[in-house]
């Protein structure tokens, strides 16, 4: 269901941006999108598709990429602070270690504080040289608008229904059809999210 989306972005990485908004419901797989998306630019193989076979995969699997930083809500805060925005200010600021991109994803941007918002805008409005800023969000409208202006956008739409229970019954074969339906039910029809119920 994001074959469209992964399309639409190989196409504008032919001209890639500083920064990209991925917006859609929970759920339905927008933050791993985005990773693949990051594992692609910081991938030694020229284009978007990450080879699985380069140093920089395996660094990128043990979450040690050296270019690559996530930002996200600390689990026991209900924001990104504006510390947390600087503190990853100061990193993507340095020269790249590996000679490639510098990657930064943004989780559930919308939990951003005001503060926190406004330090992101100075580095989207001037980001680093070979930077590449992916923002992800569930609730687009609750962003200002200063920021999505400043960003590439990537709208996911949520899969049908059979779609989604195509996609669990290849993913969790030994699960059966009636528990498979109720994991979608209760997770909106969200089929990553159902997964991991």
């Amino acid at each position: 269901w994001q074959e469209t989306a992964w399309q639409q972005w190989q196409q504008q990485a032919a001209h890639l941006g500083q920064a990209y908004l991925l917006s859609g419901a929970a759920g339905i797989g927008i933050d791993a999108f985005a990773r693949e998306m990051a594992q692609g630019l910081l991938c030694q193989t020229p284009g978007v598709k990450a080879c699985g076979q380069c140093a920089q995969r395996h660094q990128f699997q043990q979450a040690t990429h050296p270019d690559f930083w996530v930002l996200k809500r600390l689990e026991d805060k209900k924001e990104i602070a504006i510390d947390q925005v600087r503190e990853l200010t100061d990193k993507v600021s340095r020269t790249a270690h590996q000679g490639g991109f510098k990657v930064v994803l943004v989780l559930e941007t919308e939990t951003l504080n005001v503060s926190a918002f406004n330090a992101l805008l100075k580095t989207l409005e001037e980001p680093p040289e070979r930077t590449v800023l992916i923002l992800t969000t569930h609730r687009l409208s609750a962003l200002p608008a200063t920021i999505i202006s400043r960003c590439r956008q990537v709208a996911f739409a949520a899969p049908s229904r059979d779609e989604a229970l195509a996609w669990l019954q290849q993913a969790l074969p030994q699960a059966d059809l009636p528990l498979l339906k109720k994991a979608l039910t209760l997770n909106w029809g969200g089929p990553v999210a159902a997964k991991t119920w």
